[in-house]
Formats: structure tokens, sequence, C-alpha cells
């Protein structure tokens, strides 16, 4: 038998054998601790390393981003910053036929945009994506050039949002930078530069032809069918903000014309009252009020909406004015009703229009349709006049979708600066009298002269209008009345399709005296599209149309100068014989009378 000694020897050895494995699995297991510890310390470190301020990533294998100290300048886009900023952007471009063609662009952002771009949209040139951190400046210019292939008449600018997945209309004027002529847009602080930029062109439109109803007018087939919106007139707002008034009679629903009554601060025998309007906008209770109403108006019926059209408001009222319609727009969409506002002209102001109360830019990307009234002065619509300059500058600050330019079917009359629109029947008025030489009963082929007031007027074409100038007694200039015709109204209607511009709405299209023709007009205006011709006549001087009858029967007839004799001799066949007079170009009657005369029996 082994001795005592021994057996506890074996025993260690055994105890040794058995814990050996033991303690080197232990010591294995905290070198995987260390080395997982240095491979999480190293990963930490790399992702520290791709994200800024170092963004090892974008300086190895991508752009990175750039600070905006002043001005970056990447293809053609152009970005200056107006102050100190802590703004970086990183700017990247894919072409337009590789933007809409295939294979869909990489970029996620710019696959979504693609598919969110609207059909009537063409872009130009590049796409711009543009991604941003840090603080914008207080203001922030974008002037992205305009390529030499391009009219730039037809370009706008439009960015893309890729919260609200859907591209929006940035108002950008023409401007030379660099020698390029470029979209330029001024973005304040509290506007985020878009995700993607483009430059394009909206593809034609069909345009769109509203009509004014007033109170009292008559609703007339005609204008039923060209219009495709109407608006019905005579409501105005009180003092505790709710419409007083009455609407036309005649006017329905489903009758191929949408339904849009017109809300004004005046009647139409008075001036626009500013003050109530003041009242109502600037105090919180009444503006929520008076907003309250028009809501409830707008949904009494199943009006597609409703228009405002507060003229004369003071330059103080920018602001409140349009938080007043930055509400109301958001309550009238809440019910699935548009909005619909009328602005004066833009005042000219050296080489700048100014708007006054009337915050364009805001105001036209809160609005569906934004209705702009034109003067009526005709010298200004000459190509050189302030019209065309407009018509221009408003699509720069405006989408041309929502633009529509409020132009009169009337004739318009001038008295020293004051132009106003007049009827035919009282711009030819003093025409009307009719001078008939001999007087009396006439013997049987005896010559009869007949002439239109030839002492009180002058005539002549002037701004692609008939101009009667009337005289007094002594010569003295007295008032000059110019004449709508064919001519000038179509002249008008094509600088709009020209612009490009969604439609025209005509305020007196029932008015007493509008031109006779302009209904056929406005249905040729409205059935225009891309590619037809739109043919603006030479204006005629006036003449008139004579004729000498017997009941059906036309003895003689002859067209003369609107100053011109006309001279008949009756052979005494007809004791009766009318004469009529008739503006030529527009069939307007003048003058008619009954001549007697001795027959051959007699």
């Amino acid at each position: 038998m082994a001795s005592s000694a021994e057996k506890v020897s074996k025993e260690k050895r055994r105890t040794a054998t058995l814990s050996q494995p033991l303690r080197r699995s232990q010591n294995g297991f905290g070198c995987a601790l260390s080395v997982l510890a240095l491979i999480f310390a190293a990963l930490l470190t790399f992702l520290a390393l791709l994200l800024p301020p170092f963004s090892l990533g974008e300086q190895l294998f991508g752009t990175p981003f750039a600070p905006l100290a002043n001005r970056l300048t990447f293809g053609d886009l152009t970005l200056t910053a107006a102050s100190a900023n802590s703004l970086n952007i990183r700017l990247s471009r894919l072409e337009a036929a590789a933007f809409s063609g295939l294979p869909a662009p990489s970029d996620p952002l710019l696959r979504q945009a693609r598919e969110s771009l609207p059909k009537a949209l063409a872009p130009f040139g590049a796409v711009y994506r543009l991604e941003q951190r840090g603080t914008p400046p207080d203001a922030l210019t974008l002037a992205l050039a305009i390529p030499s292939s391009v009219e730039p008449s037809h370009a706008d600018l439009y960015g893309y949002d890729a919260e609200a997945r859907r591209w929006q209309f940035i108002p950008a004027q023409r401007a030379l930078i660099d020698e390029k002529l470029s979209l330029v847009a001024v973005l304040n602080g509290a506007q985020r530069l878009p995700d993607a930029l483009i430059a394009a062109r909206l593809a034609p439109q069909a345009p769109i032809v509203s009509a004014v109803i007033e109170a009292g007018q008559a609703f007339k087939p005609e204008i039923a069918a060209v219009a495709n919106v109407i608006h019905p007139a005579g409501l105005l707002p009180n003092a505790e903000g709710a419409l007083d008034g009455a609407l036309p009679s005649g006017i329905t629903f489903g009758r191929g014309y949408a339904v849009v009554p017109l809300i004004r601060n005046y009647r139409a025998d008075s001036a626009a009252d500013a003050a109530l309007i003041e009242s109502l906008v600037s105090d919180p209770d009444r503006r929520a009020a008076h907003i309250a109403r028009l809501v409830e108006f707008a949904v009494s019926q199943p009006y597609s909406g409703i228009a405002l059209e507060y003229l004369s408001l003071p330059a103080t009222m920018r602001q409140s004015y349009t938080a007043f319609v930055s509400a109301l727009a958001d309550a009238l969409r809440a019910e699935q009703r548009t909005l619909t506002l009328v602005l004066p002209f833009p005042a000219l102001d050296g080489a700048q229009f100014e708007t006054g109360a009337y915050d364009w830019r805001q105001l036209g990307a809160l609005a569906d349709t934004v209705q702009v009234i034109l003067p009526h002065d005709p010298r200004d619509y000459l190509p050189e006049g302030t019209v065309r300059r407009a018509l221009a500058w408003a699509v720069g600050e405006i989408s041309r979708a929502k633009l529509h330019a409020v132009i009169s079917a009337r004739s318009v009359q001038q008295e020293g600066n004051q132009w106003l629109p007049i009827s035919y029947q009282e711009a030819l008025a003093p025409l009307s009298t009719l001078r008939v030489t001999p007087e009396g009963t006439l013997a049987a082929n005896t010559p009869v002269q007949l002439q239109l007031a030839p002492e009180v007027a002058a005539f002549g074409i002037e701004a692609n209008m008939p101009v009667v100038r009337y005289k007094s007694v002594e010569g003295s200039f007295t008032r000059a009345i110019w004449l709508m015709t064919s001519s000038a109204l179509r002249d008008r209607l094509g600088a709009l399709l020209v612009g490009n511009w969604a439609g025209a709405q005509v305020p007196d299209f029932a008015a007493s005296g509008a031109y006779l023709q302009g209904t056929l007009i406005l249905a040729q205006y409205k059935t225009y599209r891309a590619g037809q011709t739109w043919l603006v006549p030479i204006p005629a001087d006036l003449a008139v149309h004579w004729r000498a009858s017997a009941g059906e029967l036309t003895l003689a007839e002859q067209i003369e100068g609107i100053g011109q004799p006309f001279t008949f001799t009756p052979d005494g066949t007809y004791r009766d014989i009318q004469i009529s007079a008739v503006l030529d170009e527009v069939g307007y009657p003048l003058a008619r009378t009954t001549l007697q005369v001795a027959r051959n029996e007699d």
C-alpha cells in the first residue's frame, strides 16, 4: 500500500491536472473581452470620424458639406448669404434628361421628387439637390442661370419639399448674375432651402374665363355658355363682420360653370371703404367673427369658394391683411372651398413695382386664384407700356397657374387724368346728333346731305383703339372716348396667352353697353390651344355705314369716314325713306331718321 505521503502527492497532482484547463479558459475569456473592447472603441472612433465635424466618409467617398460663408457657386446655381451664419451646404446635380429618363435616379429623394413632379412642369437644364446643416442667414439669395436655349419669359423656379412630398413655386425675378440671365429668389431666415431645385416651364394652359354678374343684371345664356366661373356680386361686409346685400338671380349650380360669389368693400356707386376692412382684420375678435361669417356663407350653398375684392387698403395693413387671408384660406380649405383674391394693379415706382398693403408673394401662395385688375388707360397697353412689364413681373411673384387678369369689355372715357369705363351709348351719344341739309320735305331728284356732329369731335387711332376727341364750341378739348373694338380686346387677351396666364376675368360682361362682339372673342380665347394662330387685326379708322331704304328695299348704301357727309338723291318713287348710320366695325347704330319726299305723281 502506498504511504500516506504518496497519497497526498498523487492527490495534489490530480488536482493540478483537473484545475489546469479551468485556468486556461478563464484567461482566454478575458482576452476575448479585451479584443471586443478594442474593436468597439475603434468602431466608435470610426463612426465619430464619419459624423460632423470630421465627415471622413464624405471626404473620401462623396461631396462634403461646405460652409456658406458668403457666396457659394455650383454649376449654374449660386447661393449668396446676406449675413454671418453657421449654415453648411452640400450640393449635387443631375441633368434633366437623367432625372426624367431611365434608369431612375439612385438618390431616393430625387426618385421621390421625380414621382411628385406635376406633368405640366418640364425641367430645363439640371436638377439640383440641396442638403443643409446649421442655421441659415437672415436672407439667402438663390440664383439659377437660365439655359441660353430657353426663352427666359417661359422659365419659372420650383423647389421640392421632401416632407410635404410636393413641388412648390418659388417667387423669382429675372436678373443678370455674373453676366448670365438668371432666376433670382430671396429666402428669409424663416424659409427653409428646398430639397431640390429646378428651372421649369409650365405647359400652356387652357384659358379660363370668369364673368362678374352684378345684382340686377340679367344672366344671359351666351355668358353662361362661355364662362368657366361665374362671380355673382352684390355682397359686402358690415361692421360686425357679417355680409349685407343681395346676389343676382338666375345663377344655378351644376350647369357647367363654377359659382364663386364676389365680396367687395364697396358698392358700384361708391368708393372702397378701407377703414371698414382695417377695423375687421386688425382686431382679433372681429377678424375671427368675419372669417366665421365668410366660411358660413361659403358652405351655405354648393359654392366652389368665395372671392374677395378688398381695395384701397393702406400700406400699413400689409401684415394684418396677410394674416387675415392666411387664416381665412385655412378655414376655407378645411371645408373644401377655394379662395380667390382680386388685387389692384401694382404701382410702378421708378424701375420697381410696389404693391402696398398687398404682399403678392404671400397672398399668391395662400390663395387658389389671384385676379389682377388691369388699368383702363389704353396707352398702358402699348408694347413699352406698364401692362406688358407688369405681366412679365407678376409671373415672378405668383405662379402662372393662379394668375388671371381683370379686363373690361367696355369703352373708356378720359377726362383729365381720370379714366372711367363707359358704355357705347355714353361714348357715342354726341355723335348721334344728325344734321340734314336741306331740312323739311324734299323735292324729287333733290340731293340731300347727312352728317354726324362734325363740328364737335376729332377722330383717329391711338394705342390700338379708335379715339373720339370731343371739343367745345370754342374748339378746346373737353374729353376723349377710347372705343373697345375687336383689335383692342384681342390684343389684351393675346398678351395673356403669350405670358401663359391662367385666364381672364371680365367685370362688365353683363353690363349695359359692353362690346357687342366680346362674347365671341372670349369664346375663341377660352378654346385657344398652343400652336393655334391668335390674330390681332389692325384697327381701322372709324367709319359709318350709311343706308337709305324703303321698307326692306335698299336704295343706296355707302361707307364714309365718321366725319364725312353722306349724299343721297331721292328720285321721288317713295314718299318715306329711312336713313340709318351704323358704326361700321362694331355694328353699333349711331343715328336714324326718315326723309319725307314729294312723290312724282304729287
